[in-house]
């Protein structure tokens, strides 16, 4: 079973510890500790669960810990080196 930390990030007046939180691409970064290029390119992959709101990505606090909670261990950010 996998542990899930509770992590507190205060932006611009909001908390990301909250379930209900919706969060930008800068905030998802911050709380996975990722690049911004990184958040956009799962995003786009469908990596991440997220949706495009007047075209900007946005992401559900509660999708992105139940995602971490039940993903497979595995390099998911990193692309696979071809050669």
């Amino acid at each position: 079973m996998a542990a899930v930390v509770s992590v507190t990030i205060a932006l611009e007046g909001t908390s990301v510890s909250e379930p209900d939180a919706v969060l930008t691409v800068t905030e998802v970064s911050e709380y996975l500790k990722l690049a911004e290029s990184t958040v956009y390119r799962l995003a786009k992959e469908h990596k991440l669960p997220c949706r495009k709101v007047g075209g900007a990505w946005r992401f559900s606090r509660k999708a992105i810990d139940d995602w971490l909670a039940q993903a497979p261990v595995e390099d998911i950010g990193r692309q696979k080196k071809q050669g």
